[in-house]
């Protein structure tokens, strides 16, 4: 996560603003950030479960280099608990963005 008090490493590492915002307030209205307890974390690792009320986004971190027999490990970090409004709002800011960053920087080639 970039915030204006991060610095990109350097001029590729720039960082792509979203191209909107999922926050409920209605299309017109001013959106005015408090960053004052927001806490930045890594995840290389990302899951999602959902039920009808609501949807958990598990953030974590894959440790190790090596293959483990028991499967991969991963450190879970972060849970966001998110109302299915919210998670649709941020499927499409989250596609839109990473759109604008594949026309920037060319493609994201992922395993499936």
């Amino acid at each position: 996560m970039t915030t204006a008090n991060t610095k990109p490493l350097n001029a590729a590492d720039e960082a792509v603003p979203a191209t909107g915002t999922v926050e409920a307030a209605p299309r017109n209205s001013r959106v005015v950030w408090d960053e004052s307890k927001m806490e930045e974390n890594y995840a290389n690792v990302a899951t999602i479960l959902a039920t009808q009320e609501e949807f958990s986004i598990l953030f974590g971190i894959q440790r190790g280099l090596r293959p483990d027999p028991r499967g991969m490990q991963v450190q879970l970090t972060n849970r966001i608990l998110v109302n299915p409004f919210l998670a649709k709002r941020l499927l499409d800011v989250l596609s839109r963005t990473v759109d604008e960053y594949e026309r920037r920087f060319g493609a994201i080639k992922i395993e499936t």
